[in-house]
């Protein structure tokens, strides 16, 4: 058999050996095989170990800027404004040239020869439109609305007066030689009433029956007499006068009352109008203005005031009507069983709900102020110089002449002033203005209305320097003597009557020395002894100051009313305040408006809420809520809610009294540390309120440890 070559596998080639036979010689050793076939994966090893962190990578690229947005559709324009329009008729006829007022803005229009007038476009609101006519009984709504996108048609029906009611003023304007005046302007000084003189110097006005001075001015001629004072007429009286007007120049202007100014300062003479300047003295029988009430106090019963400090006993005040409803008072005294009755003419005080309103009576041709006061925020009656009135006995008497209005009071509250004194030595006023118009301030406008132009009418800024910075040196010195001294005419505008004194009753070119009357007056002058604006307070005036004690002799806080000025210059003999300052010397009327306005004491912005301090110091420290927190030392900032931070509870404290104690501000702007009050306690001395204790009453040692805590211990007062 033949021999296979051995090519297959092992398997194939043994069993085809099994078959042939018995094996034979084992055979050469064949080559190796292929290798067979891997063997499966093992199980898996154990975790390596974590590896270490790769680098930072590079920071990704700004995306993009975003497209613009769409611009969004026009919205509809709002309406805010709408329209006031209306006609005027007297006694039924439309009625062309009279003048109509929206009091609150100012503006104003005169009738066309329809009578109407219109306003447009107006602010949605609601407005004060006062008309006023010659002759004519006055128009005047507060409360008429103006609607948004609307009409509002307001006719004003004026009339002649009854003549029953109605009275009647005439007479002749005259030259000193007696020839006749045509083209003369007569006014009175309440309601506005004018009338020109004819041809042959006669005029007729048809006023409500009051009170009135009736004055009269022509181009040249001074008032001289022709201010006629407390014309009395009664309903449906005839008054005939003869006004004579002197010679004068521009040297010596004339008085023509505010209502000369109305229609070139329409929106000045609108605010003045409704003011405290205009309105603190009134005849009782006058309708109500927006200053406030005439009367006051509840006008009935019975009260019962003393003065036991001035030993004074009780009297009893019945208040009632007399028949025609004036208000009037009887006083009686028990133990002398005497009684008094005496009819209230006039109120003093224009109701303003902060402070006090006093009477006037008229004894023997001159004004008495009544012996008892309403104050109004306590509401309660008091005793004001019953001293005058009552003997410390209990019998009754008048008070003198010298304690007459006239000679206490009517140089501070009267404009185109007038003083003469009669053989008996009693003095008689004559006036413009029973109050204080455009004139106190501005000086006599009779050239001024001829030709108005600035250099002929007075402005109390004038006189002040346009820029103070450097006027009082950084050492406290005063670098520049007569700048100084154009800041004090200006401050004295106001200081004149906003401080507490007396004229001077020297003689000519004498040292002043106390004189007769309780307001700035150059006595040698005569009857016009008003001082000048630009004059020198001192030449009229001798100050007495109602200060608190020595102990607070620098920049001492007033205690009285109407020494805001007295406060200004105690502040600045000590370096302090205002009007030391050598970055800007502040006059009055940058904090107030001396025509008046609807804040609080005409201020020219908001107080409660540090508006008008910050509108300047906003600039030098305090332009945050953060800079007033550090300064004040308080962890909070609330001045129109608690009062935490408010400047004027600090720097203005109430010290001063005008009807209850403590109702006026301090205008040193100097703070008064609780350690004045508690020394003044221990040495027995009435001690002037703190800066501290407006607040913090609760505390038994006025503030001294809370401001300690805050500020440390103050400064020794020479050092301050």
């Amino acid at each position: 058999m033949k021999k296979l070559s051995i090519l297959c596998c092992p398997l194939v080639a043994m069993a085809l050996w099994a078959c042939e036979g018995p094996a034979g010689l084992r055979g050469a050793e064949g080559d190796p095989g292929p290798a067979g076939p891997q063997g499966a994966a093992g199980p898996a090893g154990p975790a390596g170990a974590p590896g270490a962190r790769g680098p930072t990578g590079r920071p990704g690229e700004d995306g993009a800027d975003g497209a613009d947005g769409q611009d969004g559709a026009d919205g509809q324009d709002a309406v805010i404004v709408g329209r006031l329009e209306g006609v005027v008729t007297v006694d039924g006829a439309p009625t062309a040239d009279v003048r109509v007022v929206l009091l609150d803005t100012g503006a104003q229009q005169r009738t066309d020869a329809d009578g109407g007038f219109a306003f447009e476009p107006l602010p949605a609101g609601v407005y004060d439109v006062s008309v006023e006519q010659p002759g004519l009984a006055p128009f005047r709504d507060e409360t008429v609305p103006v609607f948004a996108g609307e009409t509002t048609t307001l006719n004003i029906e004026l009339s002649t007066p009854d003549p029953s009611v109605a009275a009647t003023i005439s007479g002749v304007v005259q030259s000193p030689r007696g020839m006749p005046l045509a083209g003369a302007t007569v006014f009175t000084d309440f309601g506005g009433h004018r009338a020109v003189a004819a041809a042959d110097g006669t005029f007729t006005l048809v006023v409500p029956p009051t009170t009135y001075a009736v004055s009269a001015y022509a181009p040249g001629l001074a008032f001289g007499n022709a201010s006629i004072v407390d014309v009395d007429l009664a309903p449906g009286e005839a008054r005939a006068l003869e006004l004579t007007l002197t010679p004068g120049d521009l040297e010596a202007r004339a008085f023509v009352g505010s209502s000369a100014c109305a229609d070139c300062h329409a929106s000045v003479y609108a605010q003045w109008s409704d003011s405290l300047h205009a309105n603190a003295i009134r005849p009782v029988d006058l309708p109500a203005s927006g200053a406030g009430p005439i009367i006051t106090a509840p006008w009935q019963g019975e009260v019962v005031l003393d003065d036991p400090a001035l030993g004074v006993p009780a009297t009893t005040f019945r208040l009632l009507f007399e028949a025609d409803g004036t208000p009037a008072f009887q006083m009686e005294n028990a133990a002398s069983g005497q009684a008094r009755r005496y009819r209230v003419e006039r109120s003093h005080g224009a109701g303003a709900g902060r402070w006090m309103q006093r009477y006037q009576v008229r004894i023997d041709g001159t004004w008495r102020l009544a012996p008892l006061q309403w104050n109004e925020d306590s509401e309660r009656w008091v005793a004001y110089h019953l001293e005058r009135w009552v003997n410390a006995d209990g019998s009754l008497r008048e008070p003198d002449a010298d304690d007459s209005f006239e000679s206490g009071c009517q140089g501070c509250h009267s404009t185109g002033l007038q003083l003469e004194v009669d053989a008996d030595d009693v003095a008689h006023a004559r006036y413009t203005e029973l109050n204080i118009g455009c004139e106190r301030c501005h000086g006599p406008g009779s050239a001024h209305v001829q030709g108005p132009s600035a250099a002929n009418i007075e402005n109390p800024r004038r006189y002040a320097p346009a820029n103070t910075f450097g006027v009082v040196g950084m050492d406290g010195a005063v670098a520049q003597p007569d700048a100084y001294a154009g800041y004090l005419r200006s401050q004295e505008a106001c200081g004149q009557c906003h401080a507490r004194g007396h004229s001077n009753g020297a003689a000519a070119g004498e040292p002043a020395v106390a004189g007769r009357y309780g307001f700035p007056w150059v006595e040698a002058r005569g009857a016009d002894g008003r001082l000048r604006l630009g004059e020198p307070l001192a030449d009229a005036f001798v100050p007495d100051p109602e200060q608190w004690p020595v102990r607070y002799a620098e920049a001492a806080p007033s205690r009285g009313s109407y020494q805001q000025y007295t406060d200004d210059r105690a502040a600045a003999a000590a370096g302090q305040g205002h009007g030391h300052n050598p970055f800007h010397l502040v006059n009055c009327y940058d904090c107030h408006n001396p025509h008046g306005g609807g804040l609080r004491s005409s201020l020219r912005l908001p107080a409660d809420d540090n508006a008008l301090c910050l509108s300047c110091h906003a600039e030098h420290g305090f332009a945050n809520t953060a800079e007033i927190v550090a300064h004040t030392q308080h962890d909070t900032y609330a001045p129109d809610t608690t009062g935490a931070g408010q400047c004027m509870g600090c720097h203005l404290p109430w010290t001063a009294r005008s009807a209850e104690p403590g109702d006026l501000h301090s205008h040193t702007f100097v703070i008064v540390p609780p350690h004045d009050t508690r020394d003044a306690v221990a040495a027995g001395e009435d001690p002037v309120p703190n800066s501290c204790n407006g607040c913090h009453q609760e505390d038994a040692d006025f503030g001294v440890a809370r401001f300690e805590a805050l500020f440390g211990p103050p400064s020794p007062r020479e050092e301050r």
